[in-house]
């Protein structure tokens, strides 16, 4: 997890390589809170029934998301990520 100097976040997620996990939904909870939802992508409407399973594998999946209006980030502010708390402090 990172802030940018552009003022974006960007979020590492760690999943199945034909399942990458994005961001769903992005929040603010609180002038000091981010809340992040995530889900793995589904693979395309193409494919046949029955074949929604995901390799198990994992790979890195990096997305950038805009911080909320309302969140300062000039001050340290968490990043609640599917239920997990993440400090961070910019520079």
């Amino acid at each position: 997890m990172a802030l940018t100097d552009a003022g974006t976040l960007e979020i590492v997620f760690l999943g199945s390589g034909s399942c990458p996990t994005f961001p769903v939904s992005v929040t603010a909870g609180s002038a000091s809170t981010v809340v992040v939802e995530s889900a793995p992508a589904e693979k395309g409407d193409d494919a046949p029934a029955g074949s929604m399973a995901c390799t198990a594998d994992l790979s890195l999946t990096t997305s950038t998301v805009e911080v909320p209006a309302g969140v300062d980030i000039r001050k340290p502010f968490s990043v609640i990520v599917d239920g997990y708390d993440h400090r961070v402090v910019p520079r």
